[in-house]
């Protein structure tokens, strides 16, 4: 299976569209996942200033940066995929806000941002998330193609209400 349909799959069992209506898809790059969100029935916003616009896309445009002023009140569900230098950010943001938050963070290992250089590997880095308060979990099989190794370890939080769920993994440069 692809991984954005295991993304896919894992979001849609998790947040179902009845509790988490409005999403917003932080470094939403191409806007797959936004469509294929958008096709279950959420109503999706696309954010990331190189996102790939889209004219007949079934989903809100943003063209700005995720920061400590973008505005989250509107939106149920924040969705994060390999957003580089703004992991903490946007995990310390959903959190404060109580809404739901689903994140596959970049590694060290396979990621050049600056951010993630003072650690000085996968581990270390996945282990300074847990400040979070998040728990680990393994979310797929050892067995899995090597392209979904990745997304074995699950990190997450049942807060109040909403849960927090953080995966590892990071395309290549």
């Amino acid at each position: 299976m692809n991984p954005i349909n295991q993304v896919l799959e894992f979001v849609v069992r998790h947040y179902p569209v009845s509790v988490y209506p409005r999403v917003l898809e932080i470094a939403a790059g191409s806007g797959r996942l936004s469509r294929l969100l958008a096709h279950k029935g959420y109503q999706v916003t696309a954010m990331d200033p190189e996102l790939v616009i889209d004219r007949f896309a079934p989903y809100e445009q943003d063209l700005n940066c995720f920061d400590e002023s973008t505005d989250i009140s509107s939106y149920d569900l924040g969705i994060a995929v390999h957003p580089c230098d703004i992991h903490e950010t946007i995990i310390e943001r959903f959190q404060d806000s109580g809404k739901g938050l689903f994140l596959i963070p970049c590694i060290p290992d396979a990621c050049p941002s600056p951010s993630l250089s003072k650690f000085n590997n996968n581990d270390e880095w996945l282990q300074h998330l847990e400040q979070y308060g998040l728990n680990q979990a393994e979310l797929f099989d050892k067995n899995a193609p090597h392209y979904i190794q990745p997304f074995r370890h699950a990190f997450y939080r049942f807060g109040e209400h909403v849960p927090v769920h953080i995966m590892p993994c990071c395309k290549k440069r």
